[in-house]
């Protein structure tokens, strides 16, 4: 037995540490790293102490310490060993910007809000602008930073911040949103500016109903400081006005953000057929301006083309759509009965807010066959609710040209329950187009940030 055991240990003395050998070849490279590296994760803890000191060690080949990054947030999710972050953490500074983003994006794989603060920590010194990209997605995994994605809007994130934090974080967003050569990484701190200016917007929101107007406004102050150029806020802040005892300011404002669509009323009928050839189209108000309906903050410009007309007469609101596509060969169009799911095809969403209550409205939307499905939408126990008993008497007719699709639309104020307009009268009001064949998106005059069936975040039609 004795004779044995010397035998074994000479053995091991003579092979060496398998695992190290593991790691070796990994630095080494070549067509065995892959499977080295699926040896040394089942490994799990046991290899760390071959690991970590070359991980860590930036004379080694960068591919390989790269490759042992991978390696190490794996085994950490399976073995939640405290030397692998310690290990990860300080490599934040290391002088090679490849394995700096490496490091960022392992540690918002690894899923810990507490590893927020030092990548905030980080991103106050990153300089390359790669780095800060990724500690930025990290940061909103970790945080998790998201848009509601049911009927009420409501913005999540920030939870792991102090107000400190928060302070930082938005200098340094606002100062790579500046210098940012990356539309990427541009586009990202403009969304956590917006995001963020969001949340003190719907705090102001809070405050109107519990009736502190001077909080309210200071709210939306500390909003526009973060982000001067905001949509929403201008959005909500001009609402405030308008609600608020403040009618003029408040269109004044919306108007200068783009949420306002001046009604003109004009006498001649077009003829609804689709063509929207007729003369009396020239003098409607034209809206081309269309934003993304995406779960994000931001107003993001649509790619496709639309061009929206509106314009009133004394019993009745017109409306046309024309659709620009590279070709409508692509169209879809698979709906064919009233009050099926047209939302699925090529088409137009109206919603109506006709007692601007912000909790109800009637919904017309068609596709680009001219099938509709007419609805009256309001919120009822906190939840948007469908009645599509609703089957509006008017006039609707579609065209569909090789480059376009249009359509036209006659609704008269009796079917909406509007007993008529006066100069100076406003309903709650937007437009969206769907592209479902050539491209998905749908494109909005009053952006709802990811769902449509948001009143609140509606525009504004304003009758001359």
């Amino acid at each position: 037995m004795r004779i044995v055991f010397i035998t074994i240990g000479l053995a091991i003395v003579a092979c060496g540490d398998p695992h190290e050998k593991r790691v070796r070849m990994v630095m080494e490279g070549g067509e065995g790293r892959e499977e080295m590296l699926m040896e040394l994760l089942l490994g799990k803890g046991e290899v760390l102490p071959a690991v970590l000191p070359r991980l860590t060690d930036s004379a080694q080949p960068l591919p390989g310490r790269l490759a042992l990054v991978d390696l190490v947030w794996k085994l950490y999710v399976r073995e939640s060993d405290p030397r692998i972050l310690t290990s990860l953490l300080g490599l934040l500074d290391d002088s090679a910007p490849e394995m700096r983003q490496s490091v960022v994006h392992a540690l918002g794989n690894i899923g810990k809000e507490e590893l927020v603060r030092p990548l905030l920590d980080q991103l106050q010194r990153e300089a390359e602008q790669a780095v800060q990209l990724e500690i930025l997605k990290a940061i909103e995994i970790l945080d998790e930073w998201k848009v509601e994605g049911n009927w009420n809007f409501k913005i999540y994130g920030g939870d792991a911040f102090s107000p400190a934090d928060r302070d930082g974080f938005v200098s340094v967003l606002q100062k790579i949103r500046a210098d940012a050569t990356v539309d990427t990484l541009e586009h990202l701190a403009e969304e956590f500016l917006e995001k963020m200016a969001g949340q003190l917007a719907s705090e102001a929101e809070a405050q109107v109903v519990r009736a502190d107007l001077e909080g309210a406004l200071k709210l939306y102050d500390q909003a526009l400081a973060i982000k001067p150029d905001s949509k929403n806020v201008h959005t909500s802040l001009g609402k405030f006005h308008y609600f608020n005892g403040e009618r003029a300011k408040g269109l004044a404002a919306l108007r200068v953000n783009g949420m306002v669509l001046q009604v003109p009323e004009l006498e001649t009928p077009p003829v609804i057929d689709g063509h929207l050839t007729d003369p009396v189209w020239a003098q409607a108000t034209r809206l081309d301006a269309f934003y993304q309906n995406v779960l994000m903050v931001r107003a993001i410009p649509t790619e496709g083309r639309s061009e929206f007309y509106v314009y009133y007469s004394a019993d009745t609101i017109y409306f046309a759509l024309k659709a620009y596509e590279e070709s409508t060969d692509g169209l879809v169009a698979t709906h064919r009965t009233r009050d099926s799911q047209v939302w699925q095809d090529d088409g137009v969403e109206l919603y109506i807010d006709t007692d601007l209550d912000q909790r109800s409205y009637w919904g017309v939307l068609a596709n680009c066959i001219g099938t509709i499905l007419d609805s009256k939408q309001s919120v009822v126990e906190s939840r948007m609710s469908s009645d599509n008993s609703w089957n509006g008497n008017f006039q609707l007719a579609t065209r569909i040209e090789p480059t376009y699709w249009s359509i036209e639309v006659a609704l008269p104020f009796a079917e909406i329950d509007a007993l008529g307009t006066e100069p100076g009268d406003v309903w709650g009001f937007n437009v969206t187009r769907v592209r479902i064949g050539n491209a998905s998106e749908h494109g909005q005059f009053a952006p709802t940030y990811g769902r449509s069936l948001r009143p609140r975040l509606f525009g504004l039609l304003v009758f001359e």
